[in-house]
């Protein structure tokens, strides 16, 4: 059962970013690890599409918070999609 609701998901998130990359907006499409209740230490990765996290890939929801606050005053990813992992 999980396959074949994943499957329309995956089909749909797939459609939607084509949908962005196509169109001439300026655009950062993140894609996280494992979300943690944990304290924001600033320290952070980005990784490009198609790169892999660990299993044990985790970043606090402060971090992302923070990153995502960062890149929207000063974006370095525009029309780019990043993966946005703790350390």
């Amino acid at each position: 059962m999980a396959r074949t609701v994943l499957r329309n998901i995956r089909k749909d998130k797939a459609a939607g970013e084509e949908l962005l990359r196509a169109s001439d907006l300026d655009w950062t499409v993140v894609w996280l690890a494992r979300l943690s209740g944990g304290q924001d230490l600033g320290a952070h990765r980005i990784l490009r599409a198609g790169d892999r996290l660990g299993l044990g890939s985790r970043i606090s929801r402060a971090a992302l918070a923070a990153w995502l606050l960062r890149e929207a005053e000063e974006p370095k990813h525009v029309r780019e999609g990043v993966v946005v992992s703790g350390t």
